[in-house]
Formats: structure tokens, C-alpha cells, sequence
């Protein structure tokens, strides 16, 4: 069901990203952790994107 075609490239590419991110030269754009997702978290990351002052990814944890 998952398996594609080109499973093998990105196999590869993931890779050579974590390598990137492991050596500091990709970064996060992640700016700011509001915590674990809840309705109250939640409204807050709404309103934060809705200023249109953000910079950087807002994100929730515990998927």
C-alpha cells in the first residue's frame, strides 16, 4: 500500500537531509511551541497566524 515507485530516491533524499540537519546547515524555520494540542492552544496558535505578524511555524505538540 505505501510502496512507490520511487521509494529508493527518497530513502535517499531524507537522508542527505538529515545529514544537513545534523551538521547545522538546514535549520527549522520553527519559531515558537505553544505545547500539546488543546482547544486553548489551539485558539492561541490561530490567533497568532491571524496577525499576519508571524514569522517562522507555529507549532503543537502530541500528535
Amino acid at each position: 500500500m505505501f510502496q512507490t515507485a520511487d521509494q529508493a530516491m527518497q530513502h535517499h533524499i531524507l537522508t542527505q537531509v538529515a545529514r544537513l540537519a545534523d551538521a547545522g546547515i538546514l535549520t527549522s524555520t520553527a519559531t515558537r511551541d505553544l505545547g500539546p494540542i488543546n482547544a486553548a492552544n489551539v485558539r492561541e496558535a490561530h490567533r497568532i497566524q491571524e496577525t499576519g505578524a508571524a514569522i517562522g511555524k507555529t507549532t503543537l505538540t502530541g500528535f
